[in-house]
């Protein structure tokens, strides 16, 4: 009698593979406890999934079986493990208990559900509107929970309800936004699994699905993302608030491309508020001394979204009109509160202050720490300058700008 070798301890030890096999074994498979011995089986129509089992579990033959339902032969294949200690290692996973979802650490459970959805599940694409509809199938409160938790854990629109069908009971998602959601998170990670369902969704995700995704997908979206393509569980208990709590950040920290400066007087100050106007209040000027303010705003570089600090001095020589000395902070964080390269926002802040408040002369300069280059090892310190006006032009008996600059040096 040929002994085969098998991995009686398969179902102790929590891995991706394990857990997908699980789910698989939940939705097509069977154990039984006899006066001959245990009996884990399951049986498939797919050949090529049965063998990827095969590989990770134990190295026993593949049965093809044939039988006849409605006048039509109807092939399959089964794979039968007689090991007490594999069976007893299932049972320890819920298995006397199918019609309820088991216990499953958070990491693995979109493995255990698209194991489940390779064995219980359906596809069914409508080429007339590229809808793609996806359906379980199985007992009700298996389903009531799994349905449930993919509608928590994605966020999608809804929690889809579970019916009756003549013989068992479903549910199905069938909103682009939601199956396109499901895609990415069952199939991450997809080293072992049933190819021609993974191939139809891939594809409907490629051409219409991840288009959608894109189109209506949030801040919160995108990071729970990139914490999956850089390797980290966005599910896991540390890190499960984490794409809300960027989201929040990122509004706070980016107000610049939402919102306007807007030059006012003191009464048009007093005379309403919007949200997304940031006031400039200026005053009548009566002296030409020269203001300089310093500044600490912080920023992030376009190219890596990697944070700059930056130390901004700007000089002014009013004319006419005179902007509060706090303003010149407000201008300067809010071109700070986006995406930026130092030499633009430089220009963009004596710009608008030369544009806007009309000063004899404007001078700016940032001193930028850039920790993109600094985390590979470079020198981050860069410091760039921009001159308007008097400062650019100066009359033969004063020189403002060298005036600023020893200035600055003695702060």
């Amino acid at each position: 009698m040929v002994k085969y070798k098998v991995d009686e301890n398969f179902f102790d030890k929590w891995s991706g593979d394990m857990a997908y096999i699980l789910g698989l074994w939940y939705a097509d498979g069977w154990a039984i406890d006899t006066k001959q011995g245990c009996q884990v089986c399951i049986e498939l129509k797919d050949k090529c999934l049965l063998e990827q089992v095969k590989m990770r579990m134990g190295d026993v033959p593949i049965k093809e079986l044939c039988r006849t339902i409605n006048s039509k032969q109807v092939h399959s294949y089964l794979l039968r493990y007689c090991r007490n200690g594999l069976y007893k290692s299932l049972v320890s996973r819920g298995y006397n208990n199918k019609d309820v979802f088991p216990r499953i650490p958070g990491e693995y459970i979109s493995y255990f559900m698209r194991g489940y959805f390779d064995g219980d599940g359906s596809l069914q694409l409508r080429e007339n509107d590229r809808t793609l509809r996806f359906s379980i199938y199985g007992p009700k409160p298996l389903l009531t929970e799994y349905s449930g938790l993919l509608a928590k854990k994605l966020q999608l629109s809804r929690v889809a309800p579970v019916f009756k069908t003549q013989a068992t009971h479903g549910f199905n998602y069938a909103k682009i936004t939601d199956v396109a959601k499901i895609f990415r998170y069952l199939y991450s990670d997809n080293s072992i699994g049933l190819c021609r369902k993974c191939r139809l969704f891939g594809e409907w995700f490629e051409t219409v699905g991840s288009k959608e995704l894109l189109s209506k997908s949030t801040i919160q979206d995108n990071i729970r993302r990139i914490l999956e393509l850089i390797g980290e569980n966005p599910n896991r208990e540390g890190i499960k608030y984490t794409p809300h709590r960027v989201e929040r950040l990122y509004n706070n920290l980016f107000y610049g491309y939402r919102k306007k400066l807007k030059v006012m007087n003191e009464e048009e100050r007093n005379t309403g508020f919007d949200e997304n106007i940031i006031p400039i209040t200026v005053f009548k000027n009566e002296s030409d001394e020269m203001l300089i303010r310093k500044v600490n705003a912080v920023t992030f570089c376009e190219h890596h979204i990697a944070v700059t600090p930056l130390e901004v001095w700007v000089g002014i020589i009013p004319d006419e009109t005179l902007m509060g000395m706090n303003k010149i902070d407000k201008v300067v964080k809010y071109f700070a509160a986006r995406l930026q390269i130092q030499e633009r926002m430089t220009n963009q802040v004596a710009d608008w202050i030369s544009d806007n408040i009309e000063p004899k002369g404007v001078i700016v300069v940032i001193k930028g720490i850039h920790y993109c280059a600094e985390l590979q090892g470079d020198s981050g310190n860069f410091i760039t300058s921009a001159v308007r006006g008097i400062f650019l032009h100066p009359d033969a008996n004063k020189d403002p700008k060298s005036e600023f600059l020893t200035l600055i040096k003695e702060k």
